[in-house]
């Protein structure tokens, strides 16, 4: 538990393995707390992926009941969703719990964007942004989603007027994030700068 501040400073403490830094804090946070409860028991770490799966679902249902889904399909995609084979790795492959929780945060700053009212985001939905960004960069899509949605619902008497909101305030979360992580990727341990893929290669080379 003591590393877990490190986690957000260090990205070499996702993996062993040399060149595969990553920066997903709140994944090794989760971990940490796992190995707090029960060690290297596998079956405790199945057990939150497994939770993760079924709320990622719920928020499934709950997103597409806010912008307008009901009926049959409102029940169908959710279901298919928590049963596809597609969606099993994530919940069997412990490593690979990034997708679950990163998939937890953006559709929950999706729900909270799409209720709250228009012209007031909520602080809440961009908080929950920043923690899907802090479990997997493949959130930095999100701001795309919602500037789609925004433009949808200009069309139907809904929201819209929102874009810029949308751009300004999550794609600059996006924006910082990108730069923060990159920055801390590129750097060693003692805060050195890392040598650029050019310049390794072209000691191997000239190697001798």
């Amino acid at each position: 538990m003591g590393n877990i501040p490190a986690f957000f400073a260090r990205t070499d403490m996702f993996s062993r393995n040399v060149g595969s830094d990553m920066y997903r804090p709140l994944v090794l946070v989760s971990y940490a707390l796992n190995y707090r409860v029960g060690g290297f028991e596998v079956r405790g770490y199945h057990v939150v992926n497994l939770l993760l799966h079924v709320l990622v679902t719920w928020l499934v249902y709950g997103l597409l009941v806010s912008i307008g889904g009901s009926g049959y399909g409102g029940l169908f995609a959710p279901a298919l969703f928590g049963v596809h084979p597609l969606t099993a790795e994530p919940v069997n492959y412990i490593s690979n719990r990034s997708e679950s929780m990163a998939a937890l945060f953006a559709l929950l700053s999706f729900y909270l964007y799409a209720r709250s009212s228009r012209g007031r985001p909520s602080l809440l939905s961009l908080s929950a942004f920043a923690g899907a960004l802090l479990s997997k960069s493949a959130a930095v899509c999100l701001p795309l989603a919602l500037i789609l949605y925004e433009i949808s619902q200009r069309g139907e008497g809904g929201r819209g007027g929102g874009v810029y909101g949308v751009a300004s305030g999550r794609s600059g979360c996006a924006l910082v994030y990108v730069a923060g992580s990159s920055a801390l990727i590129r750097r060693g341990d003692d805060g050195e700068r890392l040598r650029s893929w050019t310049d390794q290669a072209n000691m191997l080379v000239n190697e001798r």
